[in-house]
C-alpha cells in the first residue's frame, strides 16, 4: 500500500483512452461493440486526499463510472448505468469489474461527460447513488466521494484526471474523563450520535444530495479504548446539514452524557469535525475542531458564561445561595407555571445549570455561544435556598421564595442575571389603640380569600412576571408581624380580615380601599384594635427593607414655660428607646417644619418599627430652632414616657443651653462706663457637634477648649459645663487697667456660690450678672431669671500688673 506524501484538495486518477487490455491490470476479454472505444481507468497516484479510513486506495476498492452526452443528462446510449471498476492492488491503477461493466465512448466522434463517484453502487435509471450512513463499522463502505464532471471527451481526446471530492462529513473524537471521576469506566462506554438523519440519495445528473429527513435514528458508533491514557477515540461519518438537535450520546459508569453539536459545527460537506470531550461528575465539556479533510482550519466553541449581580435577599433573612437555575431563550419560554402544582416551569426547552463548587455555572444541556446570535436573548428562574441549600418555602402558604430575571442579552459570551423577586410579600401587623387593654400575644390574624396558583408570563416589555390565575384561592391564618410569600395580586376594596386574641375575643376589619401586592414589595397592613372595632392602615416598603407600618403622628408640640414658636425649616428629631439590648431598642425620626406643619423627612418613625412587647412608651426629641444663637447654637430638647402605644406622643421642650445676660455700670472714678472700659471678654467652652440626647432627656455635649470670647451681646447662649479657675471675666479699662473675676467666686443673694458646688453652668437657666466698676474695684450683682430665677453678686479687683 502507498502512503501519502502530501496533502493537497483532491484526489486524481488518470483516465486514457486505448484499447481496454494495453492499459488494465487485467485481461478482461474483447471489446463489446466493434469500432467503439472504451474508457480506460489507468491512473496512478491519489494527490492527497484522505478517504475515510486512511490516506490510500485500500486493495478491492471500487469507483462507479458513468457517461454522459455532452452537455446532457442522457446516458450514452448502450452503456450500464455505472460501469464498476477496480483497483485490485490498491495502488491507484482501476481496471473494468467484467465486460458488462465495460463503459464506451460514443461513435463518430460524439462527445462525452464522465461523472465518477466512490464508493461503487449499483442504481436505479433515476441515476440515484443511495447513501446510509446508520451502520459506522466499514467506514469505507459510506464514505460518498464523487469526481468533477469531466465535460468534451471523446475517443481522440484521451487524456482525462478524476478528480474527487468528499461529499460526506468526518466526525474524529476522543473521550477522555476528570482524574476525580472515578466511578467513569471509559473502557465499557458506549458512544452514539442522536438526532442526525441516516439515509439520503446522491443524483449524478443534479450532482446533488437530498437527505432523508425522516430517516433520524440513533447511530452507534465503533471506539477504540487507549488503556494506557485512559482515552476513547473513535471516527464517524455522517451526512451534511444542520447540527440543530444533533447531539453525541455516552454512557459510561451509570452516567449518560449529552453533548450538543454546536452553530459552529455545521456539518459542512467535505470537513473534518475534531471533538474532544471530557466527561466530568454532572456535565461534559467539549473543545471542538473543524477543519477540512485536507488543509485544517480550527475553530473553538465556548460554553455560555454565567455571573449573578443584584441577587436580592430572602424575606427570611437568609443569605441568597441558590445554587441551580433554569436558563431559556426568549422564544422557548415556557408560559405554563403553577405554584400549586410541581412548582417548576412545564416543558423541556430549558436549560438545567447547577453551580459548581468553584462558583461556575455548569449544564449537562448548556447553551453553546456559538448557537446565540447577536440579538439573542436569555431568561432565568431560580428558587432562592437557605444556607443548607434547602428550598426557601413559606411555612404558611406553601410558596417559594421564586426569582426571575428580565430579557437578558449576551454580551461577550457573558450573560449577566440580575434576579428579582417573583411573588410579593404580605405582613400583618396589630397594634393596640387609645383604651384597648387586652393582651395580643398570641393572637391569630385570618386573611380575606387569595389566590394560591400563579401563571408565568412575559410582559409588555418582554420581561418575566407572575399572575394570578384560575379560581383556587385560600384564606391564610398567621400570626402578628411575620411576613408570608404570596402570589402577586389585589386585595379588594371590602376584603375582610379578622383577628382572634388568646381570650377567643374576635374583631373583624374591612379595606376601604384596594391593596395591591407586588412583586418583590413588602405590603404591610397595620390593624389597631380599638375597644369599639379595628382600624386599618396599609404601607409599602422595598422587599429589602425593614417592613414599616402606621407612621408615629406627633399631635403637638408645645413649649412648656418658655418662649418659643415653631419657625419655618425648625427640625426635630424624635427617638423612641425601649432601654433592651435589641434590635428595636433604638428608633430615630426627623421632622422638618415646614408651611405650617411637621412633615417628615427621610427618616420617619413607624409604629410598625416598634416591638409592642417591652414597649416602654418613652421617647426624647432634639429640637434645633432655624434661627440660632451666639455664641453658641441654640437647642432645646424633650423626654415624655408614658405615652401608649399607637397613640401620638405630646413634646414639651426645655432649653438646652444656658443664657447669661450681663450689665455694667460705671461706679466710684468712672464717669463713662462705655468708654472708660471698652474691652469686655469672658473665657468659657462652646459646644462643636450638634448634640445627643440621653435617655432621661438631658442634652449631651461635645466641647471644645477654653475660648475667650468678647461681651457684646445683650444676651449670650452658652453650653452647659463645669467651670474651673479658667473661666474668668477680664475688664480692660482705656487706661490699660484690668479687671478679673472668676466664674465660681460668683455668690448669689444667700452667699451660695452661684453656679452649685460643683460649679456648673446649667441647661435651662437664665443667669444675670450685673457689674459695677469702681475706680479701684468692681462690684457685681448676678442673678438667675426668667427660666430658673437665682440671684448672685460678686466683687471684682484690678489686675496692677
Amino acid at each position: 500500500m502507498k502512503k501519502l506524501m502530501n496533502t493537497t484538495r483532491l484526489m486524481a486518477v488518470a483516465v486514457c483512452l486505448a484499447t481496454w487490455p494495453a492499459c488494465s491490470d487485467n485481461e478482461a476479454g474483447e471489446d463489446r461493440f466493434e469500432g467503439r472505444t472504451p474508457v480506460i481507468v489507468s491512473g496512478s497516484s491519489i494527490q492527497g486526499l484522505s478517504r475515510a479510513t486512511d490516506n490510500v486506495w485500500e486493495a478491492g476498492d471500487a469507483i462507479g463510472l458513468t457517461l454522459f452526452e455532452g452537455g446532457t443528462t442522457t446516458l450514452v446510449e448502450g452503456n450500464p448505468i455505472a460501469g464498476k471498476y477496480i483497483t485490485a492492488t490498491g495502488n491507484g491503477t482501476f481496471a473494468v469489474a467484467d465486460k458488462d461493466n465495460m463503459v464506451y465512448y460514443p461513435t463518430q466522434g460524439k462527445k462525452a461527460d464522465i461523472v465518477a463517484f466512490y464508493p461503487y453502487t449499483s442504481m436505479n435509471a433515476d441515476l440515484d447513488v443511495p447513501v446510509v450512513v446508520a451502520d459506522q463499522t466499514q467506514l469505507s463502505a459510506i464514505d460518498l466521494m464523487v469526481a468533477d464532471k469531466v465535460v468534451d471527451k471523446n475517443a481522440v481526446d484521451a487524456e482525462v484526471a478524476l478528480q474527487f471530492r468528499h461529499k460526506l462529513v468526518k466526525v474524529v473524537f476522543t473521550i477522555d474523563k476528570e482524574d476525580v471521576s472515578k466511578d467513569i469506566d471509559l473502557s465499557q462506554a458506549k458512544v452514539s450520535v442522536g438526532g442526525a438523519p441516516t439515509q439520503a440519495v446522491w443524483n449524478l445528473a443534479d450532482a446533488a444530495l437530498t437527505v432523508n429527513a425522516s430517516s433520524v435514528a440513533a447511530i452507534d458508533l465503533p471506539v477504540t479504548y487507549d488503556a494506557a491514557n485512559d482515552v476513547l477515540k473513535g471516527t464517524a461519518i455522517l451526512l451534511p446539514g444542520s447540527a440543530e438537535g444533533v447531539s453525541f450520546l455516552v454512557q459510561a459508569g451509570g452516567h449518560t452524557f449529552e453533548v450538543p453539536f454546536t452553530a459552529s459545527m455545521a456539518l459542512k460537506a467535505g470537513t473534518q469535525n475534531t471533538l474532544r470531550i471530557h466527561l466530568k461528575q454532572t456535565r461534559a465539556e467539549v473543545e471542538a475542531a473543524v477543519i477540512d479533510w485536507t488543509t485544517g482550519v480550527t475553530a473553538d466553541l465556548d460554553n455560555l458564561l454565567i455571573t449573578l449581580t443584584g441577587t436580592p435577599d430572602t424575606p427570611q433573612g437568609d443569605e441568597p445561595a441558590f445554587s441551580r437555575l433554569q436558563i431559556w431563550l426568549a422564544d422557548d419560554v415556557v408560559r405554563n407555571f403553577s405554584t400549586a402544582d410541581s412548582g417548576a416551569p412545564l416543558g423541556s426547552s430549558s436549560h438545567a445549570y447547577t453551580k459548581a463548587n468553584d462558583g461556575t455555572w455548569a449544564s449537562v444541556n448548556p447553551i453553546w455561544v456559538d448557537d446565540l446570535t447577536a440579538t439573542s436573548t436569555l431568561y432565568g428562574m431560580a428558587v432562592n435556598t437557605d444556607a443548607n441549600d434547602n428550598d426557601i418555602t413559606d411555612a404558611v402558604t406553601g410558596m417559594k421564595d421564586y426569582l426571575v430575571t428580565d430579557a437578558t442579552a449576551v454580551k461577550g459570551g457573558v450573560a449577566a442575571f440580575e434576579f428579582r423577586h417573583a411573588f410579593a410579600q404580605l405582613t400583618l401587623r396589630l397594634a393596640s389603640g387609645t383604651g384597648f387593654n387586652p393582651s395580643l400575644a398570641n393572637a391569630s390574624i385570618t386573611t380575606p380569600s387569595m389566590d394560591k396558583s400563579a401563571d408565568m408570563i412575559t410582559d409588555a416589555d418582554g420581561n418575566l412576571h407572575y399572575v394570578a390565575r384560575g379560581t383556587e384561592n385560600v384564606a391564610y391564618t398567621v400570626a402578628s408581624n411575620d411576613a408570608h410569600l404570596v402570589v402577586p395580586q389585589t386585595l379588594a376594596a371590602g376584603a375582610e380580615f379578622s383577628v382572634t386574641l388568646s381570650n377567643g375575643n374576635t374583631y373583624k376589619a374591612s379595606m376601604t380601599d384596594a391593596v395591591v401586592l407586588e412583586a418583590g414589595k413588602n405590603t404591610v397592613v397595620t390593624l389597631t384594635l380599638m375597644p369599639t372595632g379595628v382600624s386599618l392602615t396599609t404601607t409599602v416598603k422595598a422587599w429589602t427593607s425593614a417592613a414599616a407600618g402606621t407612621e408615629v403622628a406627633l399631635d403637638n408640640i408645645t413649649t412648656g414655660g418658655i418662649s418659643v414658636t415653631a419657625a419655618e425649616g425648625d427640625k426635630l428629631t424624635v427617638r423612641y428607646e425601649s432601654g433592651a439590648a435589641t434590635a428595636d431598642a433604638l428608633h430615630t425620626a426627623s421632622y422638618t417644619y415646614t408651611s405650617g406643619d411637621w412633615v417628615t423627612d427621610a427618616a420617619p418613625l413607624y409604629w410598625d418599627d416598634i416591638a409592642q412587647t417591652g414597649f416602654t412608651g418613652k421617647f426624647t426629641a432634639l429640637y434645633v430652632p432655624a434661627a440660632q444663637t451666639v455664641p453658641d447654637a441654640d437647642y432645646y430638647t424633650a423626654l415624655v414616657e408614658n405615652v401608649a402605644y399607637g397613640s401620638a406622643p405630646v413634646f414639651e421642650l426645655n432649653h438646652a443651653l444656658a443664657k447669661f445676660t450681663f450689665t455694667f455700670t460705671g461706679g466710684m472714678g468712672i464717669s463713662d462706663i462705655a468708654t472708660e472700659v471698652p474691652t469686655r471678654k469672658v473665657t468659657w467652652k462652646q459646644n462643636t457637634a450638634t448634640p445627643a440626647v440621653a435617655t432621661d432627656g438631658t442634652p449631651i455635649f461635645t466641647l471644645g477648649a477654653n475660648v475667650e470670647l468678647d461681651i457684646t451681646a445683650a444676651e449670650m447662649f452658652i453650653t452647659p459645663q463645669t467651670l474651673t479657675a479658667e473661666n474668668v471675666i477680664v475688664l480692660t479699662r482705656s487706661n490699660g487697667n484690668k479687671y478679673t473675676l472668676k466664674l465660681t467666686d460668683l455668690s448669689d443673694g444667700s452667699s451660695q456660690p452661684l453656679f452649685g458646688a460643683e460649679s456648673k453652668i446649667e441647661s435651662g437657666k437664665h443667669y444675670t450678672i450685673a457689674i459695677t466698676v469702681n475706680e479701684t474695684a468692681v462690684s457685681v450683682s448676678a442673678t438667675i431669671k426668667d427660666w430658673t430665677p437665682v440671684s448672685g453678686s460678686g466683687t471684682m479687683t484690678p489686675d496692677f500688673n
